[in-house]
């Protein structure tokens, strides 16, 4: 009997050995380790997840007071600037058409990442033309990132908008802003998202952080998702102090799932305290997955 036992575990042993590389993301396919798709966070962002890709959203409110109310976390929420838009407005149609820059001297190329009016993705590059306006050769539905693809540094904000009247290159509506690239970061910071026709977006964590605000005050951190034809619904609700706790870092240990078409944002909101020029970091890790 004894050596039956120990044959046993011998045996749950040399399962869980071969078992092993399942375990940490890896499918074989016809016996052959050669073959597989990968599922580890890893593999994932090194483009050998078939299938998969990963999408980590970072967004930042720069500047904003209590006053303003519910704010997206994105580069539009910038008080006192003629760029400033403190919720972000989505397009209806496929008509985002237009960039320029608020410095003549903006002449380098920069790319931004979206989905056309079919929400398909579409990604183009663009020279730009300093304060004038520069025409995107396929209309955008959605833009959700923006960043210098050239070797010289942006000394304006860069600015994709629908057609309209510009002033020293910034829409003279400012509900026409789509897109906002602060000169300091080359890049976008947009907290907003709207998953491609044929995909499923997967979150698995998210996070937010209080960055010069006034001390003594709450803030109210909110992830939101809208289906085609639908309003914006709560997906997470979180509070921050910046006295007794500056930050939420929140793991999903089942994560949220938004189908095609979903929009998804986050925003910020302080209901209480006295806060003036406050700033918040915020995004979520996730991965776009095949349908």
């Amino acid at each position: 009997m004894e050596n039956k036992g120990g044959l046993m575990k011998n045996l749950i042993l040399a399962i869980m050995i071969l078992c092993a590389p399942l375990a940490y993301g890896q499918k074989y396919r016809n016996g052959s380790a050669a073959t597989y798709d990968a599922y580890s966070p890893t593999e994932i962002s090194l483009g050998n997840a078939t299938g998969r890709s990963s999408v980590n959203k970072f967004g930042a409110a720069p500047d904003f007071d209590q006053s303003d109310g519910e704010v997206t976390v994105w580069d539009g929420a910038d008080d006192a600037t003629a760029w400033e838009l403190m919720r972000y407005q989505y397009s209806t149609t496929g008509d985002i058409d237009s960039v320029s820059s608020s410095a003549t001297g903006d002449v380098y190329l920069t790319t931004f990442e979206g989905l056309d009016s079919s929400t398909n993705p579409l990604v183009q590059t663009v020279t730009l033309n300093g304060q004038t306006r520069v025409g995107f050769a396929t209309n955008f539905y959605r833009i959700f990132r923006g960043y210098n693809a050239n070797g010289s540094m942006f000394t304006g904000h860069v600015i994709a908008y629908t057609n309209n009247s510009l002033t020293a290159g910034v829409p003279d509506a400012n509900g026409s802003i789509r897109c906002v690239i602060q000169p300091e970061n080359q890049q976008t910071e947009m907290a907003v998202f709207t998953v491609a026709a044929g995909k499923k977006l997967v979150i698995h964590s998210l996070y937010a952080y209080t960055a010069g605000a006034s001390k003594s005050s709450d803030y109210v951190v909110r992830l939101y998702a809208r289906k085609p034809g639908q309003v914006f619904r709560l997906k997470f609700h979180g509070v921050m102090n910046d006295v007794a706790s500056s930050e939420i870092e929140h793991p999903i240990p089942i994560p949220l799932t938004f189908t095609e078409g979903t929009d998804i944002e986050m925003t910020v909101e302080i209901p209480s305290g006295t806060a003036n020029a406050a700033g918040i970091t915020a995004g979520w890790s996730s991965e776009l997955v095949d349908n």
